[in-house]
């Protein structure tokens, strides 16, 4: 019998290579997308939409330590995760709860992060600082998508405070 590597809760150890007790400096969580793939994909290429793509590119700006998409389905997710396709909203039937993603931030390592910065809409952000309450949101107060892509563009560019 095939072991299916897209199962929603692997069996392997996605955050292997942070220790428990290790102290991670810099996380950066950029929220999911609902534009995507049609096949399984790691999930750093699942997300093809252009706010997605904006939120990684203003993410790199901040050279984070580690890198994690928060998908409303898999949860805290590396962008090296392989992940399948799905139609899920934050919040709605079938999302992450926030005790889900507490367990995962914690066995990930990142729990005590020196810096977290979260790139994503209010319902991401909300559900990030369940975790983390001190996480930095630069999209905080931003009137609609225009202006949070003007945001991301400042920071992609090296313009923003």
């Amino acid at each position: 019998m095939a072991t299916d590597i897209y199962a929603p809760a692997p069996r392997w150890d996605p955050w292997h290579h942070i220790p428990e007790t290790e102290r991670v400096g810099r996380v950066v969580v950029v929220g999911c997308g609902r534009s995507q793939r049609d096949h399984p994909a790691p999930a750093g290429q699942m997300y093809v939409g252009c706010f997605h793509k904006l939120c990684r590119q203003a993410a790199d700006t901040f050279r984070p330590d580690v890198l994690f998409i928060l998908s409303a389905k898999y949860g805290l997710v590396t962008p090296e995760r392989r992940i399948r396709p799905y139609d899920v909203r934050l919040g709605g039937p079938g999302s992450v709860p926030p005790a889900r993603l507490a367990r995962q931030v914690k066995k990930a390592g990142a729990w005590h992060a020196d810096e977290v910065i979260v790139l994503a809409g209010r319902a991401y952000v909300d559900l990030a600082r369940s975790v983390w309450p001190d996480a930095t949101a630069p999209l905080d107060g931003a009137r609609g998508i225009g202006q949070m892509q003007s945001i991301l563009t400042q920071i992609r560019d090296g313009r923003w405070p």
